[in-house]
């Protein structure tokens, strides 16, 4: 099977405003293993309770909430190459991916979606009689 990636490309740590909120769009990469394309979104701070996934004609909707770690008294930051915040992104699914089937984990600050092709990619229609 053709598992052709047709998601949206993206600049890490761009910010987009949307509903009068400013978010930061999370670096991502895609690639594939077998028939599945797996996709991984870095998101700095962010615990898998504050991730919100859904689809919705047909692209996968990503938001999540991170919170920057406490300094410990004392201490200042001197350098960060990454930011703190809220993320969202949208990806444009290929046409063959079923959502349903669509498998979610977010570890160490990386969410991991596998995105495995529907068993059946074509629908057949029947006419009723008239």
């Amino acid at each position: 099977m053709n598992m052709k990636t047709t998601l949206d490309s993206t600049e890490p740590t761009q910010k987009t405003r949307t509903e009068g909120q400013t978010s930061l769009i999370p670096a991502w990469s895609a690639q594939r293993e077998n028939d599945t394309l797996v996709l991984k979104v870095v998101l700095p701070g962010v615990k898998p309770e504050d991730v919100e996934l859904q689809v919705e004609a047909g692209k996968l909707e990503l938001r999540a909430r991170g919170m920057r770690p406490e300094i410990p008294n004392g201490e200042h930051e001197q350098l960060r190459e990454f930011a703190w915040g809220d993320w969202s992104a949208s990806f444009r699914l290929p046409p063959h991916v079923d959502p349903a089937a669509i498998r979610a984990r977010c570890e160490n600050g990386i969410l991991t979606l596998e995105l495995a092709p529907t068993k059946n990619p074509v629908t057949k229609i029947t006419l009723t009689p008239s």
